[in-house]
């Protein structure tokens, strides 16, 4: 984890490492116009939007799942909404949490963090190819999908997608180690990770970080999303088509939905996910070839590429409240039953309080007359009227009964 501590002079330090020291005298205040605006984008921008995204994605899991009626239909976008809300609550301890701790410890964390969020956005990309699938075998080849998407193939698919998002992932929770370095020509120490000596050569660069990375996490899905996209995209034309001079059956109203909604979520992915690999493609040029193409700098683009990523991961809510009738009553009905849940649990708790402490009793209170009982028990009934008749017994029941005293 520790590779150790390097000593560097200024002309020999290289591109990534004086990214790493830009990154560093941010930090340390030089500039505190630009540490402000830094804070605010990752801790507050950022770190809200991953709040705000992971309470939308388990809202959607409860809603997509108290759907009875279409709950194995929507199983796969149940496991986007899981796999989105993963995503979300590792980018918390990626960019909210360095304005909040220590450097050395935050660099510490980001050996597992960083491979950790990007298994989650690489199983998130191929998680979307999967839904987009689904929903045009489903549209577009109605009689295999009953033979195509059964239950055990989607689990199974769901499962492979997760593994292999791991797997190619692999390698990044073994490239990077931490470094102190030490600049000859000033008395900065930086503490940043950087690639253990196995993984600097051009081979795992160029090829697994360049090459395999845009080709495996943007060019093949998002071709194979925009290619279905169009399909459905025609195929919900067709369908207006065919039901604009009669009534259209509910079932297909409720499946014309869920095409739009799929259709607008994969839109925003496209759209949220596109930035990323121009960027990274023109920064690794410029880092290869020691050129400027941007004279934008490079790490206020990947913020920008970051936060819309988080967009992707946290708007699926909203578009599912916009868009989706169906969603929409049921999210209502949910939040009746909380709401009903609530105050039934609150009723309870009073009753059992007032249980704890009843309402003052009444009780018996010896009086005269009361004095004189056993004369009552000694001489009978005919003694007890012979006494009513003198008027010796005045019953009354405020002289029998009295509460308790109140101190």
């Amino acid at each position: 984890m520790v590779c150790g501590y390097t000593f560097h002079n200024c002309s020999s330090f290289n591109m990534s490492t004086s990214l790493l020291m830009s990154v560093r005298t941010d930090r340390t205040g030089s500039d505190a116009g630009k540490l402000i605006q830094n804070k605010i984008m990752g801790l507050y921008i950022m770190g809200g939007l991953c709040v705000f995204g992971i309470v939308g994605n388990c809202l959607s899991v409860l809603v997509l799942q108290r759907d009875k009626e279409r709950r194995e239909a929507l199983f796969l976008l149940q496991c986007l909404a899981v796999i989105d809300g993963m995503y979300l609550l590792t980018a918390l301890f990626r960019y909210p949490l360095k304005h909040l701790i220590d450097l050395p410890t935050y660099e510490y964390i980001q050996l597992g963090a960083f491979p950790l969020l990007k298994s989650f956005q690489t199983i998130c990309i191929w998680t979307m190819v999967l839904v987009t699938i689904d929903r045009f075998i489903y549209v577009c080849h109605p009689l295999r999908a009953q033979v195509i998407l059964t239950r055990r193939s989607k689990r199974l698919w769901a499962i492979a997608i997760i593994v292999a998002g791991f797997v190619y992932n692999l390698p990044r929770f073994f490239d990077s180690c931490i470094s102190r370095f030490a600049l000859s020509c000033t008395d900065i120490d930086i503490v940043g990770m950087i690639f253990r000596p196995q993984f600097q050569g051009k081979a795992y660069s160029i090829i697994y970080r360049q090459v395999l990375y845009v080709l495996l996490l943007y060019v093949a899905p998002q071709t194979i999303i925009c290619y279905m996209n169009f399909s459905l995209i025609r195929a919900i034309r067709r369908s207006r088509k065919r039901h604009v001079d009669c009534s259209q059956p509910q079932e297909a109203r409720h499946d014309n939905n869920a095409t739009v909604v799929l259709v607008i979520i994969v839109i925003a992915f496209i759209v949220c996910e596109a930035p990323e690999p121009v960027i990274h493609t023109i920064t690794s040029v410029e880092y290869a070839y020691h050129i400027e193409i941007l004279t934008i700098d490079s790490i206020s683009l990947y913020t920008i590429s970051d936060l819309l990523m988080l967009v992707n991961s946290s708007i699926n809510f909203l578009i599912y409240i916009i868009f989706g009738r169906r969603f929409r009553g049921i999210l209502k009905e949910l939040f009746k039953s909380i709401i009903l849940s609530a105050t039934s649990a609150f009723s309870r708790n009073k009753a059992k309080k007032n249980a704890r402490h009843p309402y003052p009793k009444a009780h018996l209170v010896q009086t005269d007359a009361e004095a004189d009982s056993s004369y009552f028990i000694t001489h009978g009934p005919s003694a007890l009227r012979e006494r009513f008749n003198r008027g010796f017994y005045d019953y009354h029941i405020a002289s029998y009964i009295r509460p308790y005293p109140s101190s």
